[in-house]
């Protein structure tokens, strides 16, 4: 099965697969890998594929499927943190690829945009018109603050989920967060 870590429209997809049946997963993967959606094979029921004898080797794999392929054993709690860090590198290449579109869209936005997306950016529950973040993020009025939420929405650079202004692009999120050096 697969997890989808969505990033507006950039993809990492996470596909479960089992060791005791690759040939559904020969099947699966190189579809989503054709799309040019980055993928991250979890490879779990190693135990039971080796009772069965199936010899497998991840290198070989991995130069089949052309993507990167951890084994891991959620009950035993192996290799999930090489799991992690093989999607973390995966975000990070997404990063990459992405860096002049995202910076593009950052350069196209007003000082008054730049510094309301780092109050959201910061703040827990931002009270975008109060005083305090006003002056904290010197946001020069609530008028200018409806108009910089009104013209980040037209850019789809932000939206509201269930009531509250979040980032439309989780990856943009991220990489304004380490551009910006916001903690």
């Amino acid at each position: 099965f697969f997890l989808q870590f969505n990033y507006s429209s950039y993809f990492i997809y996470l596909f479960v697969a089992y060791a005791h049946s690759l040939k559904r997963t020969r099947v699966f993967c190189p579809q989503n890998i054709d799309l040019k959606i980055p993928v991250v094979v979890a490879l779990i029921m190693m135990d039971h594929a080796k009772r069965k004898g199936t010899q497998i080797d991840i290198p070989v794999l991995e130069k089949e499927f052309g993507v990167p392929i951890v084994p891991v054993n959620p009950i035993k709690n192996k290799g999930l943190e090489q799991l992690k860090k093989v999607i973390e590198q995966s975000v990070e290449e997404l990063m990459e690829r992405n860096l002049l579109l995202f910076q593009k869209e950052y350069d196209s936005l007003s000082n008054q945009q730049v510094n309301f997306l780092k109050a959201l950016l910061q703040e827990d529950e931002p009270q975008f018109t109060s005083k305090e973040t006003m002056r904290k993020y010197q946001l020069q009025s609530s008028a200018s603050v409806i108009r910089s939420i009104e013209g980040l929405e037209k850019k789809e650079i932000i939206d509201r989920f269930s009531g509250k202004i979040g980032f439309s692009d989780p990856a943009f999120r991220l990489w304004m967060k380490d551009f910006i050096k916001v903690d």
